[in-house]
């Protein structure tokens, strides 16, 4: 039970949503999802186009960042103009 007054941090006072299923993702396994290799990945994080969680020294990736990332490059299919 925590105290009044007590600020240390918790998942829900940072906004984040933690389950038993969540897994954050290596860069190896965010590639091998996406069909590419691990320093595309890295080069996406590093240049902010991929959100990620850094834990210490560790970068790990959300698989919700990696699905909002892929929705972001998504391009719609043109309308077939058969006849």
């Amino acid at each position: 039970m925590t105290e009044p007054g007590n600020t240390e941090p918790t998942p829900a006072r940072l906004g984040v949503t933690v389950t038993t299923d969540t897994r954050l993702l290596t860069y190896q396994d965010a590639a091998s999802l996406l069909g590419v290799r691990p320093r595309t990945v890295r080069a996406l994080a590093e240049s902010h186009r991929l959100a990620v969680v850094k834990i210490g020294s560790l970068v790990r990736i959300e698989p919700a960042a990696l699905e909002a990332y892929v929705a972001s490059r998504r391009v719609p299919a043109k309308e077939s103009t058969a006849k």
